[in-house]
């Protein structure tokens, strides 16, 4: 999923063939993390041996963060139907990353409100663009650092300005 990351922009179709990838190791494992007690869980393929997926396996070491791998997937596809334009696909993938993610993954769950808050936000719906941003933001905290921090910033004041309410985007600058 990261090297999908990497590869977004510029490479949708090689970015998507990765996220392909990772849910095809997802479904098959859906089941076994259900049945696990332990926070580590180590898979190995049942194929024949001496096939080709024999001689994959699968190391699980945090079943929690491997839980939250759906949402991830979702918030990659949110941004490839963001790069395409589609803002009601964009909208779609990063509510259902919302869904997915666990509430204490605040980094992720962050970039899912923000990627709602642009697609709103490049639809006309500028309050809840806003709203989606701000929980964002709160969503991450301040131990983001300083470049996400400003980067919410910069969108909350941005709409703000779109919206005529230009106290408001001067106060949100100055902060």
């Amino acid at each position: 999923v990261y090297y999908a990351f990497t590869l977004l922009p510029g490479e949708l179709d090689a970015a998507d063939a990765r996220l392909q990838d990772a849910e095809r190791w997802l479904q098959p494992m859906a089941d076994i993390l259900e049945r696990s007690q332990t926070p580590s869980v180590e898979v190995y393929s049942t194929a024949a041996p001496g096939t080709f997926e024999h001689s994959q396996r699968m190391v699980v070491v945090n079943a929690e963060e491997f839980r939250s791998l759906p949402g991830t997937i979702a918030i990659a596809r949110a941004y490839c139907a963001g790069a395409l334009g589609d803002l009601s696909g964009t909208l779609q993938y990063a509510r259902q990353a919302l869904d997915l993610l666990p509430a204490s993954d605040w980094f992720w769950r962050g970039a899912a409100a923000a990627l709602v808050g642009i697609a709103a936000w490049r639809s006309g719906d500028l309050e809840t663009a806003y709203r989606a941003v701000a929980d964002g933001m709160a969503s991450t905290g301040m131990t983001s650092g300083i470049s996400a921090t400003t980067s919410f910033m910069f969108l909350l004041a941005d709409i703000r300005l779109a919206q005529g309410r230009l106290r408001d985007a001067s106060r949100t600058c100055q902060q």
